[in-house]
């Protein structure tokens, strides 16, 4: 198996030539959208993913490989924990990633109620539904999706937490991520920390906190030669091997050895 860190996936070696293009949006506090890729399948892709745990929604638009079948718009709330999917059917994918706390304010939808769930974008707001599908379809660009998701958000004048943007700070500025710590840093309370939180994420601090410091160790595989575990997790923030292992069991169901090697 192969950590993407585009699409923060995990894919089975025989996917490692499937054809991807990424394409990087500048991150503003009115922007809802960190980047998006397209995954171009040459054939009908027969294989299966690991989508790992996230705390961001995304928007994904499934090309069929079928000229007479239509289009599927599905959102992807935040995820504790990770979710095997496969790629059948489908000729290109888009994946457009949102970052966290878009879905309240852009289809007025508790994030709460999308935490480890998908629902068809028709199911949450038809109206949103045809213009999506109207904007594709004419010009068959994945910008032309990207352009009706920015435009609303900017409209909507998005400002981040301060709270939010702190943690998000202390995430990248030390190795070791504790909830006491990071309120400290922050300079709030844990109870707000948590608030923060469920209200942006769906998650308690401590899982968010959790996913942050696992999602560290992915960076560090390697397909091609061993790895050296006990490094990765001292490196990842651990304060052992074992803890790893744990966090791995909690959030993809095997431990590391299981799923690289």
């Amino acid at each position: 198996m192969i950590y993407d860190p585009i699409l923060h996936e995990i894919w089975s070696e025989s996917c490692a030539k499937l054809s991807r293009d990424q394409f990087t949006v500048a991150s503003t506090e009115r922007r809802a959208i960190d980047c998006k890729v397209v995954i171009s399948n040459e054939k009908n892709l027969k294989a299966s993913c690991i989508i790992l745990p996230d705390l961001c929604p995304h928007l994904i638009v499934h090309e069929p490989t079928k000229t007479d079948s239509r289009f599927r718009y599905l959102l992807i709330g935040p995820r504790s924990k990770a979710i095997r999917i496969d790629h059948h059917d489908r000729s290109r994918t888009t994946v457009i990633r949102l970052k966290p706390g878009v879905l309240s304010r852009w289809l007025n939808i508790a994030v709460g109620e999308m935490l480890d769930h998908s629902k068809p974008v028709n199911d949450i707001s038809p109206e949103y539904h045809e213009r999506l599908g109207r904007a594709f379809q004419e010009n068959h660009d994945v910008k032309s999706i990207m352009t009706p998701v920015t435009q609303y958000v900017e409209h909507q004048h998005l400002v981040s937490s301060r709270v939010w943007e702190g943690l998000k700070e202390y995430c990248h500025s030390t190795t070791r991520l504790t909830v006491s710590a990071a309120a400290v840093y922050i300079g709030t309370s844990e109870r707000n920390l948590y608030k923060v939180c469920k209200a942006i994420t769906g998650m308690s601090a401590k899982s968010v906190l959790r996913i942050e410091r696992w999602t560290r160790t992915l960076n560090r595989t390697r397909a091609t030669q061993r790895v050296n575990w006990a490094r990765v997790a001292v490196e990842g923030g651990y304060c052992d091997q074992s803890h790893m292992i744990e966090d791995y069991q909690r959030l993809v169901g095997v431990t590391p050895t299981a799923l690289f090697e």
